[in-house]
């Protein structure tokens, strides 16, 4: 919160001289009679250099802290291309898949279950727990506003849009996974089948008003195509349409364009189902996500 409960000219002028406002503070002046030790960066100015400061800390959405701070931690850090993290992380099943992007958007995808099991902004991943020792346990994702996606299976074929959804998942439901490929950025686009539906699943992350988020494209494929085929988007005490989109609880928003989620009543809970419609033997459902 230090952008909001400080101001930029105190912040400044503390940053000069902290023995100018705060006499007898242990925090030493780094830019010494205004001058910096640094010069790779940003020329050696000290004014620059508090701004960039400032800049950082001021972010509407502070997720993370810079690589380093963390004692103890090995961080593991997406620079120019994703990184894929397969391990146990807490929230995202004993086959996780972690994906951790540059534009800090972060997934797990459950390899049991077949699903997006979580999303989060920020830092990606400490893999300390699992490079110690006997690396057991689940990790947690080191990032920020962590989201769960809906729990159960993805997609169902049901007999009528009030059908309960189903409660068997994996290979249980008719579930099968096929790895991933990755694309020239080590971009994973997750593989599975669902009966005699091919499935893709390729999220990306993508950088909209500064805030890190996702495109999500769903590809299907069956040479015979199921009926009334169902990807359930989300599950949540509310769920409201708003301006094209659907607002699940008070931060997430979902978009489907082209398709016609419905929105309905299950168990107390509201549900977003979105009907697949296939043109031949093919279907393509497009997600966007911002929390």
């Amino acid at each position: 919160t230090t952008g909001q409960r400080l101001k930029w000219d105190w912040f400044r002028r503390y940053l000069l001289d902290p023995q100018s406002l705060r006499p007898g503070t242990r925090m030493p002046a780094f830019w010494q009679d205004g001058k910096s030790a640094v010069k790779a960066f940003l020329g050696g100015e000290a004014e620059p250099q508090i701004l960039a400061i400032w800049s950082f800390l001021a972010r509407k959405n502070f997720t993370d802290l810079p690589p380093g701070l963390v004692l103890g931690a090995q961080e593991i850090v997406a620079d120019k291309e994703a990184i894929i993290y397969r391990n146990l992380i807490d929230g995202g099943g004993p086959r996780a898949i972690g994906v951790g992007y540059p534009e800090k958007a972060n997934i797990a995808f459950n390899a049991d279950e077949m699903r997006l099991a979580l999303i989060w902004q920020g830092a990606f991943i400490d893999a300390a727990k699992h490079r110690s020792g006997r690396g057991q346990g689940f990790q947690q994702p080191l990032g920020s506003n962590v989201v769960q996606g809906p729990p159960g299976p993805p997609l169902a074929a049901l007999e009528s849009e009030i059908s309960p959804w189903p409660t068997a998942t994996g290979k249980d439901a008719g579930y099968q996974f096929h790895g991933y490929r990755l694309d020239a950025l080590r971009r994973p686009a997750f593989r599975y089948s669902f009966g005699e539906v091919q499935v893709e699943d390729f999220p990306l992350a993508v950088v909209a008003n500064d805030d890190p988020g996702l495109h999500r494209t769903i590809t299907l494929k069956s040479a015979e195509p199921p009926e009334r085929l169902y990807f359930r988007a989300a599950v949540a005490e509310k769920i409201v349409e708003q301006d094209g989109a659907f607002l699940i609880g008070e931060t997430l928003r979902l978009k489907f364009p082209g398709a016609k989620p419905i929105i309905r009543n299950a168990d107390g809970k509201a549900e977003l189902l979105v009907p697949i419609t296939f043109t031949g033997a093919e279907a393509k459902l497009v997600q966007e996500i911002t929390w």
